[in-house]
């Protein structure tokens, strides 16, 4: 997934796509990785809001809570090689076999 973020590093777009467009090279597109951390009164309002079409046509949640006036707030990381995505159980299983090693 594709982040774009404004100069005080709150969400602007997710995507799916390369964004943004490469026209100048100017601006290198940053990969998004997701924790996300709610207050309890906002998970209950997003959870009671309708999906947006920016969400149902990139098939990614975070677009809902912008749409909707939420703000997301961004911490850039180092680049990692071995990160993990986790959006299966069997992901999950792959992190814990990956932090089991780390513990010997």
């Amino acid at each position: 997934m594709k982040l774009i973020t404004d100069q005080n590093d709150f969400a602007l777009y997710f995507s799916r796509s390369l964004v943004p467009y490469p026209r100048n090279k100017l601006i290198h597109a940053k990969r998004h990785i997701g924790i996300y951390a709610y207050r309890w009164e906002d998970l209950v309002r997003l959870s009671r809001l309708e999906p947006t079409p920016l969400e149902r046509e990139e098939n990614l949640e975070q677009l809902r809570a912008l749409e909707y006036g939420m703000k997301i707030h961004c911490i850039e990381i180092p680049e990692a090689e071995d990160l993990i995505s986790v959006d299966t159980p069997q992901d999950a299983e792959r992190v814990q076999r990956a932090l089991k090693k780390l513990q010997r």
